[in-house]
Parts: structure tokens; C-alpha cells; sequence
């Protein structure tokens, strides 16, 4: 018993090994994140295996030696599974844990995640009999060094954009039941160099250890086209971390050196913390996406159709409503962009088109594409009239039937957007003339040019336009607008003419 208690002490004063799961203070955790936090699983979407070895004082005989070995990979859309087996010997003690690890990714959006990972297995230290010489087996000292034991625990990782944060408890229970002050803090930050080769990642981490107390890591990694890596940095135990790491296809092998500078360490070894680890990782090759079908142009047969509208007067452009129809079915209906440009998809055929905008006159148009190839482009150019006070004007589609006041149905659509118009502006007063051809007796044409005006005026009065906004005259077959000696002049004669006496 005395024997036992005396070899502790020893061990206790010079290396500090016999005590609570202190965990072990990894250097490759840059390059491997798992090492520390099971929710550094979700990081990739690979199978994972590494071992990984770490001594302690190379050149002192039973110096401190832990062996790694871990695996990992997706199981679902979010979810990871892994274990981790370690066995760590520490002179007179050796401890052994072996855990099963799962990791649920949360995405909150494109640019940032919560990884949740947890840990669960069992824990084992137990002295090391052919160090010791003791002959009671039952003593109490010696059973407090020999029992197994639950292990367990959990880890954090948020990821936003380019930034990482993350803590984790490796052991909740450990053989003395104190686990609040064994954790780790860390933060990390991806820089991408202009040519995006290289990639430098500084951070730092605060580790609290129950035996040894708060340790602070800061440090720098830099990887080459995720082929080679190396790491630099201190820890605040006054020790300096060198590394680097090699990736060729599926394997990597990385090397960390931890050189301690005047701490208690050297009193009995100037010799440094060799780590060492050799991973694979088998990557599925990501589905190669199908090329879409060719999607069939449902355009094809069509003609695509242009319009071109600028003021008549002085040449600007005008974003009208287009509004084509086909037998009083309506085909198309929208508005030209800022340029006065519109196109659409018409197929072969005739078609009506009504043309409308803020301040202009409507303009109702007949468009003949029965004769156009499918497939191909067709131009229409349009000169809009704005309303100005004496603007004088006649619409080509108001028409009556043959020696009739009585209007065509055709007239209705360009009268209702004449009765809009005035509508929208009451303060607007236009004339409303007749005229007629030269067939006929010459009274019996003034008589029925003024019917003509009262008929539009009255129709346009049925639209809610005010009376006080319309003035009415015929003037029979005076002033031709074409020769009455062609039917194709009459017809331009028998009309109806606007005239704006106020605006």
C-alpha cells in the first residue's frame, strides 16, 4: 500500500498523468475538427476514417501515448453517424474510451447551419500492474485507478457564411463526476486568396481542463488547392504548434510538432509532442445532372410580331396598350416597354389591333398576317396622335349602315376608348361632324351628315359622357376628302370627323 501511494506521488509531482479524463490536447484539430466535436461530422458528405497517434517526450521511457481511431459519414439527407475509439496511456494509468457519435445538421438558409453532434460509449482506466508493485489487489487506492465507466458527450458547430463557431464537451462524466469545467471554444474564419488557391484560416480556441485549467490556442492554417496544408501557432502553456498536412486523392497524412518554450515540461524532457495521423476519405461522385430535354419552341408556328410606336407629331416614344383580337376573341394583350417596343407571337391570320395611351388618341388597327411564313418576323410601325386643342381627326372604323344613321357594331370598341378619354378629362369639348358623299339629293345628305353626328354623340352620351362635351353638326358633301368619282372615295367621305375645341 505504501509502495503504491509513494509511486503516485512521484508520478503526481513530475507529470501531473493520474487524475480525472483529462482529454487529450490534440495539435492536428485544424486539419481534423472531429478530433474535438462530434458535430464536426456534418462538414462533409464523405465516409471518414483516420488513426491518429500522439507521444509525449520521445526520448522519456513510458512517456504519454495516445492512439486515435475514428470513422464517420451521412447517413441521411442531415444526418451523420461516426464512432471514436481512443486509447490513451499516461505511465501508471491507461485510459480507454470507445463512443458512438450522431450529428443532425439544422440549414436555416444559403448562408448559415447549426450542427448538433452527441457522443455515448463507455470509459475505462485502469492501472497499469507491471509499473506498480503491489500485492492488495482490494485497496482502495488501487480501485479508484481500475473502473469502466458511461462516457458521454456533445458538441455545437455554427457555420455562418464564412465564419465557424463551436464548443463541445468531450467527457460529461468522468470518475471524480465533475464535468462543468472540461470544454472547448472555438472560433475559425476562411480567407480566399484572389486566385482562390489558397486559403488561410485563422483561430483561436480556449480548452478548459479540469487538472491543468484554462489553455488558449492561437492558430493559422493555410491550404493549397486542398492539397497541402500547414498550421502555425501557440498555446498559452508556452508551447509552439508546427504542422502540415498532404492530400493525394483519397488519403492524407499530417505531421504536428508541439515544442514547449521554458515550461515546467522540460524539467525532465527537452524533447517535444509528436502527432501524427493518416485519414481516408471515400467521396461518392455527386450524380451528374441529366441535360433538360430540348423544350419544344411553342412559338415555332407562330409569327413573331413587333410594334413600333412613337408620336406622330414629335417623334418621341410611346409605351401604349396592345390589346389584338381575333373574331372578338382577344389573342394578346400588354404594353410596350419605355423604347415604345412590343413584341409577341401571333400565328398566321388576321387580326384586329387597338392601340391606347395616356394623352393620345386610340388607334385601332387591321393586322393581315395570313400571308406571313410561320416562324417568321413582322414590323409594324405606329405613329400615335397626341390630343392637343384643335386637333382635327377621324377614325377609319366608325362607319354606318348604307344610307343609315345607324351605326356599324365595328364602331363600338374605338368609341368606347373615345369615351374613356373624355371621361378622364371632362374639361375636354370636341366637335362631332358629318359628312357624306356627293349621291344624292344635296339637302337629304346635309340632313342625314347631322344624324350621323347626333348618332355618335348619342352613343358616346349612353359611354356617361356629358352633353356640355359634345357639339354636333352636319355638313352634308362639302369638303371631300377624296374624289366622288371612285367608290373607294365616296367611302372616304362618308365619315365622321372629331374636333378638339378644348383640352
Amino acid at each position: 500500500m505504501k509502495r503504491l501511494i509513494v509511486s503516485f506521488g512521484i508520478v503526481l509531482g513530475l507529470t501531473n498523468l493520474v487524475q480525472a479524463q483529462q482529454p487529450i490536447s490534440y495539435n492536428l484539430y485544424p486539419q481534423n475538427s472531429f478530433l474535438l466535436n462530434p458535430a464536426a461530422m456534418t462538414e462533409n458528405n464523405c465516409f471518414n476514417a483516420f488513426i491518429n497517434r500522439q507521444s509525449k517526450w520521445a526520448d522519456l521511457s513510458g512517456g504519454p501515448v495516445a492512439s486515435t481511431f475514428g470513422l464517420n459519414g451521412k447517413i441521411g439527407s442531415n444526418s451523420y453517424l461516426g464512432g471514436m475509439v481512443v486509447g490513451d496511456k499516461r505511465s501508471l494509468v491507461s485510459y480507454f474510451t470507445a463512443n458512438l457519435m450522431y450529428a443532425h445538421l439544422v440549414k436555416f438558409d444559403a448562408n448559415s447551419s447549426l450542427a448538433l453532434g452527441l457522443s455515448l460509449g463507455v470509459a475505462n482506466n485502469s492501472l497499469n500492474q507491471d509499473m506498480v508493485n503491489t500485492k492488495d489487489l482490494n485497496d482502495p487506492a488501487y480501485s479508484i485507478y481500475n473502473s469502466t465507466r458511461l462516457d458521454a458527450g456533445f458538441g455545437v458547430i455554427y457555420n455562418y457564411k464564412k465564419l465557424k463557431a463551436g464548443f463541445s464537451v468531450p467527457h460529461i462524466f468522468d470518475q471524480f463526476g465533475d464535468f462543468s469545467s472540461q470544454y472547448n471554444v472555438n472560433l475559425a474564419y476562411d480567407f480566399y486568396l484572389k486566385n482562390k488557391d489558397w486559403k488561410v484560416t485563422p483561430m483561436a480556441m480556449r480548452r478548459n481542463y479540469k487538472e491543468v485549467g484554462g489553455l488558449y490556442d492561437i492558430m493559422g492554417l493555410a491550404t493549397w488547392k486542398e492539397m497541402v496544408s500547414g498550421q502555425l501557432g501557440y498555446r498559452t502553456d508556452k508551447s509552439l504548434i508546427a504542422g502540415i498536412g498532404f492530400n493525394w486523392k483519397m488519403l492524407r497524412i499530417a505531421y504536428a510538432y508541439q515544442y514547449h518554450v521554458g515550461s515546467t515540461y522540460n524539467a525532465f524532457s527537452s524533447a517535444g509532442t509528436n502527432e501524427i495521423q493518416l485519414a481516408v476519405r471515400l467521396c461518392r461522385s455527386e450524380p451528374k445532372e441529366k441535360a433538360p430535354a430540348p423544350v419544344a419552341d411553342v412559338n415555332a408556328d407562330k409569327v413573331t410580331t413587333t410594334v413600333l410606336m412613337t408620336d406622330e407629331k414629335y417623334g418621341t416614344p410611346v409605351a401604349g396598350n396592345i390589346v389584338i383580337t381575333k373574331e372578338k376573341a382577344t389573342v394578346y394583350e400588354g404594353k410596350g416597354d419605355p423604347s415604345g417596343k412590343s413584341t409577341f407571337h401571333l400565328k398566321p391570320g388576321k387580326y384586329t389591333m387597338l392601340v391606347t395611351a395616356k394623352g393620345y388618341l386610340p388607334q385601332q388597327e387591321t393586322v393581315d398576317l395570313s400571308n406571313e411564313a410561320k416562324g417568321s418576323k413582322y414590323e409594324i410601325k405606329l405613329k400615335p396622335i397626341k390630343i392637343e386643342k384643335g386637333l382635327v381627326f377621324k377614325f377609319s372604323s366608325v362607319n354606318f349602315e348604307t344610307g343609315s344613321d345607324r351605326l356599324k357594331t365595328s364602331s363600338y370598341e374605338i368609341l368606347d376608348k373615345m369615351a374613356d378619354i373624355l371621361n378622364d378629362n371632362p374639361q375636354m369639348v370636341i366637335e362631332v361632324a358629318g359628312y357624306t358623299d356627293n349621291v344624292g339629293d344635296d339637302n337629304n345628305n346635309k340632313i342625314l351628315s347631322e344624324k350621323r353626328a347626333k348618332s355618335v354623340a348619342a352613343y358616346l352620351k349612353a359611354k356617361n359622357v356629358k352633353e356640355s362635351q359634345m357639339k354636333t353638326v352636319g355638313y352634308g358633301e362639302a369638303n371631300p376628302i377624296a374624289s366622288n368619282e371612285t367608290e373607294a372615295g365616296r367611302l372616304q367621305n362618308r365619315r365622321v370627323m372629331f374636333t378638339v375645341l378644348e383640352y
